[in-house]
């Protein structure tokens, strides 16, 4: 007879080390320290817990950092989800990031939209 140890992971993972568990039910912990807040659909900010819940169901999302958006765009990469940073050429992008069929930087349409108020004001005098 052989006894055997086995590690369960919070979701139900199986592991052979202590270690390889913890290192896996934290994989995460990088990305709520960085600073990084999710908002649901009624733009309320999501309890970190469960950070994979949290990718699945943000409709909001702040970045602060360009590494903190490296690891976010990683994660939802990982759970298979769409990424504000789809074009690799604006992964450095941060600020506040919304769903509205696709990711939009709020910033960055701020700053569209001014341009374009601008613009409009300077041509009309």
């Amino acid at each position: 007879m052989e006894i055997r140890t086995t590690y369960v992971a919070d979701d139900g993972t199986e592991f052979d080390t202590e270690k390889e568990c913890y290192e896996y039910e934290h994989r995460y912990d990088d990305i709520v320290e960085s600073g990084v807040v999710f908002f649901d659909s009624k733009h309320n900010r999501m309890s970190s817990n469960d950070i994979i819940d949290c990718a699945e169901r943000c409709l909001g999302l702040y970045v602060p950092t360009e590494e903190s958006a490296k690891l976010v765009h990683e994660l939802f990469r990982t759970i298979g989800c769409e990424s504000p940073w789809s074009d690799y050429s604006s992964i450095f992008d941060i600020g506040y990031f919304v769903y509205e069929n696709e990711w939009v930087a709020i910033d960055k349409e701020i700053n569209r939209l001014t341009d374009l108020r601008n613009s409009l004001i300077s041509h009309a005098l």
